[in-house]
């Protein structure tokens, strides 16, 4: 299959299709002419860009050879200039382009003005985002600028795309830091320092694996620009209240961007679960409700530096510090069949630590040879010590455990990427390589609380070796279709040790798979389709691998299972846009040797949680995402819904389940609104739904989430901008639980959420040249026959 696939990918890159170029120069009204403009072809009809470049030192540009279609459009930008837009001529001509200076009023003569663009468009298949746009992108935070995006929205700490979560990626490069604080970094980075999110629903092996990513390209402006933001907020949490301050900068000087943001927040969180498990060995019930009080005082920064070299070329610097002190409380009581209620208590104080450090130099990406070199890495620690208590017959606390825990871990990344251009940009080849070495220790330990005797510990390290590399073939077959084929390789060897002070518990292993990736793109003007299959093998997480028991109660442990074998996946994915306005996507992936969190109650009568290559599994989604808005404009959003199931089969017959085969069935909803009632205030609710899912040996609960928001801009210029957002403020969506049953064993978890109201203040500052977008209120329809 896969031989016939090259040869037709090899075919269509020897066709030729009748095609013309034109070439032109770029002057100013005194005839000089203007180096460095930026150029653009654009189907209109599907908003779609077929080919992006720049005048040279001479002011000269030519474009490739393409079916010339009075539904193509030429942009011209620069600076300096008012943006010049007209249609290009159906014949083959040398055009001049005559651009007006800013500071003087756009004259129309000869030049056709073809609309106000709409602020989202196709390159391909991807989705890209100009933010500039973007209906009140001022008033936005990064974040909130996605959550207005029809099919993502930010869950928690992970932003999703539909059913899938999204890598971040920022200037073409993936940050080493954790999702939750790339998370916290796009919610401080104000959606004016943003030029382009560029969403890619089915990535290629250059990003790992990545089931959808968005890359974030940060803005450059314009010389000695300058832009700030301040904000103030302030939060409350159940009962607790949090607050903290935010900067962000930015500024050019002649080649040189750099833009900085520091925050520094008292985070607080608080949370409540009930657990009602029974036991059947030795017939017990168990009542426990706790309650977690969290305190975390936060230092984060994140900067980036871009230096513009000759030939378009660029360097680009990341550094990003974070450090935090943070204090627990936990309260939690124990019931045991109706006997005397026991009550415990403790307080955990620590601190968390990352610095991380990336460089990256790139070539034009517009040359018909362009590459990419970089490093980037990460030291961080996280240290915690504990003290627990039990409450004695007169009401008074007893220390009886003090725990010590400690990580540290440093990763380093090498990446290199190239891209080659043929047949005037038709054909072109993608490659790259990667490699991190990872470093880490994990060490636990308890004493008895009144003779600082050790009692019991937990020692753990190790090294990772990952080497990953592609080759892609994209291959645009006309305008409106292309097709890409890559096939990647992903090698991991790795060397656990569970205990630094014994022989005989290191364990290595290896892992090495191939990655094919075909992908077809279809765009016409009522509908558009991505077709993507991919087949990918995922390894089991290092945690899942430890051997070793871990007790979590008196009547359970966790233990690692060594001998996991890797998950292989055949993926098949079909995305479909009708008439722009409704998005109707199909998945299914068939899984062998799915892994599954598996309990089993041993021979003792304690119950035995570890992971198992439980079955093979076939999962299967369609959903659909259908934005709205109204004739004014006011009111707008999006609906999203989706179904989805597993079958599990070909269950491990050593589990002893009982069962064969197995059918779940699930669903969610989502719908975000925003009314803008006037240029300065603006409303925003959000409201999801998600069934009840069953997984392997669970099921979990109802789930509901409703949050709401308000924002105004004070000031002559909406500079000012007060921000409120509540979330879980109602009682009867506050709740929800997850439920196991394993032989005669049942466990109930409940969870609740508690209200969160936050209030921030922002001040918006910026001078220097003010590139101004036109806004001629048309539509590119109706200038079309």
């Amino acid at each position: 299959m896969i031989r016939n696939l090259l040869i037709t990918i090899l075919l269509l890159a020897i066709l030729s299709t009748q095609a013309q170029s034109i070439r032109g120069s770029i002057v100013n009204p005194r005839g000089e002419s203007i180096a460095g403009a930026q150029l653009s072809v654009t189907h209109l009809r599907k908003s779609l860009v077929l080919w992006e470049g720049q005048s040279d030192s001479a002011g000269r540009f030519s474009l490739p050879p393409m079916e010339l279609k009075d539904s193509l459009g030429l942009s011209v930008f620069h600076y300096e200039y008012e943006l010049y837009v007209q249609l290009l001529p159906t014949n083959h001509q040398e055009l001049q382009v005559t651009m007006i200076p800013s500071s003087v009023a756009h004259q129309i003569s000869e030049v056709t003005v073809i609309g106000h663009a709409k602020p989202m468009y196709f390159d391909k298949g991807d989705l890209v985002v100009d933010v500039a746009r973007v209906t009140n992108f001022e008033r936005l935070s990064t974040k909130q600028l996605i959550n207005r995006i029809p099919g993502l929205f930010v869950d928690g700490e992970q932003v999703m795309f539909k059913n899938s979560p999204v890598v971040i990626y920022i200037n073409g490069s993936k940050p080493t830091i954790p999702a939750s604080e790339v998370l916290k970094y796009i919610e401080s980075l104000p959606a004016g320092a943003v030029e382009e999110l560029r969403l890619i629903p089915m990535p290629s092996n250059r990003y790992g694996g990545a089931e959808a990513v968005i890359d974030i390209k940060i803005k450059s402006l314009s010389p000695d620009d300058f832009y700030s933001k301040t904000t103030a907020n302030g939060s409350v949490v159940g009962s607790l209240l949090g607050g903290g301050v935010e900067e962000f900068l930015m500024f050019r000087k002649k080649n040189i961007t750099f833009n900085t943001n520091l925050s520094l927040y008292d985070a607080k969180s608080y949370s409540k679960s009930v657990d009602n498990n029974y036991i059947e060995k030795p017939d017990i019930t168990i009542f426990s409700p706790t309650e977690i009080k969290e305190d975390r005082k936060v230092i984060n920064s994140s900067s980036n530096l871009t230096v513009d070299m000759k030939n378009n070329s660029k360097m680009d610097f990341n550094l990003f510090i974070y450090y935090d002190q943070n204090k627990k409380d936990r309260d939690w009581s124990y019931t045991e069949n109706s006997q005397p209620t026991k009550q415990y208590y403790g307080n955990i104080e620590g601190n968390d630590d990352m610095y991380s450090l990336a460089a990256k130099y790139s070539t034009d990406e517009a040359k018909k040879h362009a590459f990419s070199v970089g490093y980037s890495g990460m030291y961080g620690s996280l240290n915690n010590s504990g003290n627990y208590f039990l409450q004695n017959d007169k009401e008074v606390y007893n220390g009886y455990l003090t725990t010590d825990y400690s990580m540290r871990g440093h990763i380093h990344n090498l990446t290199a990427d190239g891209t080659s251009k043929f047949l005037d940009g038709k054909l072109q080849l993608k490659y790259g390589i990667y490699a991190d070495a990872n470093f880490l220790s994990d060490n636990t330990y308890d004493y008895d609380y009144g003779t600082s005797a050790l009692k019991s510990s937990n020692q753990f390290t190790a090294n990772e070796f990952n080497l990953r590399g592609y080759v892609r073939i994209d291959r645009i077959i006309s305008e409106d279709q292309g097709l890409s084929f890559d096939i990647g390789y992903y090698q991991t060897i790795y060397k656990y040790d569970t205990d630094i002070n014994t022989s005989g518990d290191e364990f290595k292993n290896s892992y090495g798979n191939f990655v094919p990736n075909f992908t077809y793109w279809l765009l016409s003007t009522n509908y558009r389709l991505i077709l993507n299959l991919i087949t990918s093998t995922d390894r089991p997480h290092y945690t899942y691998l430890l051997p070793g028991k871990r007790y979590i109660s008196n009547y359970g442990y966790t233990v690692g299972n060594p001998n996991l074998a890797s998950v292989t996946s055949y993926d098949l994915k079909l995305n479909q846009l009708f008439w722009d306005i409704l998005a109707f996507d199909m998945r299914t992936r068939l899984s062998q040797n799915d892994i599954n969190l598996y309990m089993n109650v041993d021979s003792d009568g304690l119950i035995e949680s570890t992971r198992n290559n439980t079955s093979d599994r076939l999962f299967y989604e369609a959903s659909l995402v259908i934005p709205f808005q109204t004739s004014n404009k006011k009111f707008y959003g999006s609906l999203y819904g989706a179904l989805f199931g597993n079958y599990y089969f070909n269950v491990n017959p050593t589990l002893g389940m009982g069962f064969v085969t197995k059918n779940t069935f699930a669903g969610v909803a989502r719908v975000n609104m925003y009314y803008d009632i006037t240029k300065r205030l603006s409303l925003e609710g959000s409201f999801r739904w998600r069934s009840k899912r069953e997984g392997f040996q669970s099921v979990t609960s109802e789930y509901y989430d409703l949050s709401v928001g308000a924002s105004y801009a004070f000031l002559k210029n909406k500079d000012l901008i007060v921000n409120v957002r509540a979330r879980d403020f109602i009682k009867g969506l506050q709740a929800y639980a997850y439920d196991s049953y394993v032989a005669g064993n049942y466990f109930e978890n409940q969870r609740t959420r508690v209200p969160f109201i936050e209030l921030s203040v922002s001040y918006i500052f910026s001078k220097g040249k003010d590139v101004k977008y036109r806004n001629n209120q048309g539509d590119f329809s109706r200038m079309m026959p």
